[in-house]
């Protein structure tokens, strides 16, 4: 049978041709079908090539008398890992507020799979609260640090290092007595020996102090509201007494609280700057890099810089190694005015 040009014949006579190109037809098809799956197999496979990822936990106030402190410690905390080091692992900073309840923030923290290392808390009783959950974590706390550097925060050589420092600045300042106040009663034997045999040391609340004389100096290990009350009754009895503040209380709270107690206790000159307010300010490696770049120094925004950069070492070393040796701190006594800036060591 004679087709048209384009025409499929039915005739018996090209039935074997029929046949023929339909086999090549489906061949064809198989091949096609064939690779496209072999290639949808090769685009279901996974991207492995994915930069790990460590978190550093970032514990501080966000709410309350003391989010201020709380935001510019965040902020030194980001700025410290903007600057880190590279490395294979990238880090991420995940913040907690600690000013309703420090353990359960820290426990959020440490439940957290890919949590490596944590900053914070700013104060000592926030890190006595957190130190459960913390145990197994790299943990640097602004407070917790002595010559060495960075040491355990649920040891006592911090606050070794901080007496000894605390009392020889005093003493030096021609201190005869010294009026102890904030202090956790765990802490009362170490501090008898820390601040040395010198002065006469006596204990004090914010709102009871003993008798006051010429050389007395108030020693605050509280908290910045405490501390501004203690040291309006100190200064309302001996006006010109020098007042210590750890590093945590240097906050702009301690000024507001003492210059609304001498307004409301009639002072003239509560709108005067308060003078003889000192600290001690621990400095650790990158101290001269972080003042050169701050002109309001706090010390626990600071502290909190130095943490972070431990931290971030820590979160991206491998398992299990050793924790490089730090560069030995120094420290120094300075003081400060009520926007809590360190404006000048004591000679």
């Amino acid at each position: 049978m004679n087709a048209s040009p384009g025409a499929l014949c039915i005739c018996r006579a090209c039935a074997p041709a029929r046949r023929a190109g339909f086999w090549l037809v489906g061949l064809l098809l198989a091949v096609l079908m064939t690779g496209c799956g072999a290639r949808a197999q090769t685009l279901a496979i996974p991207f492995t090539s994915v930069r790990p990822v460590a978190q550093v936990g970032v514990l501080a106030p966000f709410e309350g008398l003391y989010r201020r402190s709380g935001y510019s410690a965040l902020e030194s905390v980001r700025g410290a890992l903007a600057i880190a080091p590279p490395a294979h692992t990238g880090i991420i900073p995940l913040a907690l507020d600690t000013s309703l309840d420090p353990a359960r923030a820290a426990a959020k923290l440490a439940a957290s799979t890919n949590m490596r290392a944590v900053v914070g808390p700013l104060t000592p009783p926030e890190g006595a609260a957190a130190a459960p959950a913390l145990a197994t974590l790299h943990w640097f706390a602004p407070w917790a640090v002595a010559d060495e550097g960075f040491v355990s925060p649920q040891g006592t050589r911090w606050l070794e290092a901080l007496v000894t420092a605390m009392g020889a600045a005093a003493q030096a300042q021609g201190a005869q007595r010294l009026l102890v106040g904030g202090v956790s009663t765990p802490w009362e034997p170490l501090l008898r020996e820390g601040f040395g045999p010198l002065p006469t040391i006596q204990y004090v609340s914010a709102h009871a102090q003993p008798a006051l004389l010429p050389g007395d100096a108030l020693i605050w290990l509280g908290s910045a509201a405490d501390g501004a009350t203690a040291a309006r009754a100190v200064r309302a009895a001996v006006p010109d007494a020098a007042i210590w503040l750890a590093p945590w209380a240097v906050d702009p709270v301690f000024f507001e609280h003492l210059a609304a107690a001498e307004k409301a206790a009639g002072d003239k000159d509560a709108a005067a700057p308060v003078a003889g307010i000192h600290t001690i300010l621990w400095m650790g490696p990158h101290y001269t890099a972080w003042a050169n770049t701050h002109a309001q120094l706090l010390p626990p925004a600071y502290l909190m810089y130095e943490a972070a950069l431990q931290g971030a070492t820590a979160a991206t070393s491998a398992p299990g190694s050793q924790p490089e040796a730090q560069a030995p701190w120094t420290w120094q006594a300075v003081v400060v005015t009520p926007q809590g800036v360190i404006v000048a060591a004591l000679p």
